[in-house]
């Protein structure tokens, strides 16, 4: 049998394939067409681990406020001082229920001063009041971070207890600070604030008694950056979550 070879070489010829050019214009149509859907995907990754961040910063505030929530501000108060000369590990003083109380020790408490007292006057509420002072507790705890470490787990407490009546010039607010909180892969500082909310006009008349009977008390969660030694970056921006509550002042 013969095999007509021109008949082949015919057909052969016809399928040159793929020209260069088309190559490079399927690249291209592909590279337009796939870009959007990539830059979609890594864009919902940003929002889905923003959102997670924001959760978890969520969960850490209500850990920080049921810490604090069952306690009244004088217990608070008396909390503070007994964690600078004895551990509070375990038991009704501790102020933090999670990682291991690393924060409730004594070797791990620092004491911050407020400054001057403030008059009580000069603000027409309660926010104002608070929000003339969370700003520089903020820097406080920065330049304590700088003098303690930046990755130190620490509790920063400020706890000057001016006397609350009338025959004081002014209010000291109390705050404290939790620093290096892990939770998951991320890190996280906390600030707790308590501003006097209510006055009770019954009790104006002798220096014992106390102007106030409630506080507003307010978890601050910012985002933390352990290894940033100069700490420029921690308590810093927008917290990540915020939370509010109030409690009794004894």
């Amino acid at each position: 049998m013969k095999i007509n070879l021109r008949f082949l070489k015919k057909k052969t010829g016809k399928n040159k394939g793929f020209a260069l050019i088309e190559l490079i214009c399927a690249v291209a149509l592909f590279a337009v067409v796939l870009t959007p859907i990539f830059m979609s995907m890594v864009s919902s990754m940003r929002v889905n681990n923003k959102s997670r961040k924001v959760m978890i910063a969520t969960e850490v505030a209500e850990d920080v406020m049921e810490s604090v929530r069952d306690k009244t501000y004088a217990e608070i108060l008396d909390t503070y001082s007994s964690l600078k000369s004895a551990d509070m590990s375990y038991g009704t003083k501790s102020l933090v229920l999670f990682d291991g109380n690393t924060y409730s020790t004594s070797a791990n408490v620092v004491t911050v001063s407020a400054g001057s007292a403030i008059s009580l006057t000069a603000y027409a509420d309660t926010s104002a009041l608070e929000d003339a002072k969370i700003n520089a507790y903020v820097g406080l705890c920065r330049n304590k971070l700088l003098l303690e470490g930046a990755s130190a787990k620490k509790t920063f407490i400020c706890a000057d207890s001016a006397t609350l009546n009338t025959a004081s010039t002014g209010e000291r607010l109390s705050f404290f600070a939790l620093t290096g909180i892990r939770r998951g892969q991320y890190n996280f500082d906390a600030l707790v604030v308590f501003t006097p909310t209510i006055q009770d006009k019954i009790h104006t008349s002798t220096a014992d008694d106390y102007m106030y009977y409630s506080y507003q008390v307010k978890v601050l969660i910012y985002d933390a950056n352990v290894n940033d030694a100069g700490c420029s970056s921690r308590f810093s921006g927008t917290p990540t979550a915020v939370m509010t509550a109030g409690i009794r002042n004894k």
